[in-house]
């Protein structure tokens, strides 16, 4: 009997045991990576004491880190063209792991900085290739699931080394919370090593420089490409910045709220996880441009709530917010990778570049509107952002019939 070539074999479909071993995968990568990224989120006021920085310096512990992510997606995305989609994506979760157990040991500020710029040079390759991976392993009905739940794992994972570091600060301190972090994503790592199925549709090419740039003028050609990585780098950007900032916020009087609450805040990502799943559904029955401008609309709303003066106001802002957000973002991820074509991978790291970049830049931004105007000028700003977003949502051409059935059949 003739050996099966693995380029003809069949996508994986929703439903089936290759469908779930993967999506495990999928979600504990994921999770893996996004709590490593997020996790000094809650306790960049602990870095401002600590440290003796501002705020807006002390946000850059995060910011740094995906400015240096979105740039190195840009190599990890032509890497994993080389390599191969799970060998990169095994590397950058392990390695993450292993070099976020040695931030904790970080002796000053520009060495912490430092650490989690090379922390971030190993996540880069887990988005990037698990977004090509999805598109070239999936049926097109499975894989617009696949991105949702994926995207519920980023969420789940942001959430989690949120909380863990902001309880484990509370406790004993934020080197002990980085350390026990680090050491619970190698493990989770190592799961994630075992559970991920091969690629089958993968086939390894080291393309011309020239075929390269080729490529990339195609797609920054392409108007709705170009409006898709305009509303990631605003995303991002703005939801980094209303989180960057409202925890300083909430640290000061009438909250007085600890490390451990700042940590716990993070709980709000459960509704996002749920309305990425959602919005990935809705996509396919209204539609991915309909549905993308009203997520963004949830998010403007979410936003004006946070004025409000009760705590529970607040939270119930961040969390109408989050969902917005989070569904955004699954429909530009998946729109992405169906409008690129066969050149997938580089369409997926230049959306993840806009959306990394609209953070590290946004996210710094945001420090200095705070320092001139507190939170009502964290408002305005990323509203007025937003805004922009949805012309760009509600002014794209729709994809053909063919492509949306076929994005999110």
């Amino acid at each position: 009997m003739l050996p099966t070539d693995p380029r003809t074999e069949r996508l994986i479909e929703a439903g089936t045991p290759a469908f779930w071993r993967a999506i495990a995968a999928l979600i504990v990568g994921a999770i893996c990576t996004c709590s490593i990224m997020y996790a000094v989120q809650p306790i960049l006021p602990v870095f401002a004491r600590t440290f003796h920085v501002s705020p807006a310096t002390s946000s850059l512990a995060l910011s740094d880190t995906l400015a240096v992510i979105a740039v190195g997606l840009l190599a990890a995305g032509l890497l994993s063209d080389i390599r191969g989609r799970v060998s990169i994506m095994r590397w950058s979760v392990l390695a993450s792991a292993l070099i976020t157990m040695v931030t904790a040991l970080a002796p000053s500020w520009p060495w912490l900085l430092a650490a989690r710029a090379v922390v971030a040079l190993a996540l880069c390759g887990f988005p990037a290739a698990a977004m090509a991976y999805i598109g070239e392993e999936f049926t097109p009905g499975a894989g617009a699931l696949a991105m949702g739940l994926y995207v519920a794992g980023t969420a789940a994972g942001g959430m989690l080394g949120r909380i863990t570091t902001g309880i484990l600060t509370d406790l004993w301190s934020w080197r002990v919370a980085l350390g026990l972090l680090g050491s619970a994503s190698l493990a989770s790592g190592l799961a994630f090593s075992w559970l991920l199925p091969s690629s089958r549709r993968f086939t390894p090419h080291a393309p011309a420089v020239s075929d390269l740039l080729h490529t990339v003028r195609r797609q920054a050609s392409d108007p709705g490409l170009l409006a898709l990585f305009g509303i990631g780098f605003v995303l991002l950007g703005t939801y980094m910045s209303i989180f960057n900032y409202v925890e300083f916020r909430l640290v000061e009087a009438p909250y007085r709220l600890n490390t451990s609450a700042l940590g716990l805040l993070y709980v709000i990502n459960l509704g996002g996880m749920a309305s990425s799943a959602w919005a990935g559904h809705l996509a396919g029955r209204k539609g991915p441009q309909t549905v993308l401008w009203l997520m963004l609309c949830v998010m403007v709303g979410g936003i004006v709530v946070t004025l409000a003066h009760p705590l529970w106001l607040i939270i119930a802002g961040l969390i109408v917010m989050s969902s917005g957000f989070l569904g955004a973002h699954t429909i530009v991820a998946a729109w992405v990778g169906r409008r690129a074509g066969h050149a997938k991978a580089i369409a997926a790291s230049l959306y993840l570049f806009a959306f990394y970049t609209g953070a590290g830049i946004l996210g710094t931004l945001a420090g200095l509107v705070w320092t001139a105007g507190g939170w009502l000028a964290i408002v305005g700003a990323t509203c007025a952002v937003l805004l922009l977003a949805i012309g760009l949502a509600v002014s794209m051409q729709p994809l053909s019939a063919d492509s949306v059935a076929e994005t999110t059949a």
